[in-house]
């Protein structure tokens, strides 16, 4: 509950897509996973909902990176 109530404290307090996506893998690492990615729909970059999930292979844009703790370096976050 206390993760949840973080996340809920953290994310979406902005309009940022990269911004609420690194806070996203800051809240999750490490205690509810070893490392995250972040991967959106080029649609959602650039503040479009997706009109529709095609099917087979998806162009995804990755917004956030964070590795395990102690493999982490200046360019962990964020990625562009």
């Amino acid at each position: 509950m206390a993760l949840i109530n973080e996340a809920h404290m953290r994310l979406g307090m902005s309009l940022d897509v990269w911004g609420t996506a690194r806070e996203l893998a800051e809240v999750v690492v490490p205690r509810f996973a070893d490392a995250v990615a972040v991967d959106l729909l080029g649609e959602v970059l650039g503040g479009e909902l997706p009109t529709s999930v095609p099917v087979g292979p998806l162009m995804l844009h990755r917004t956030a990176f964070l590795p395990p703790p102690g493999r982490r370096s200046a360019t962990s976050l964020p990625v562009s």
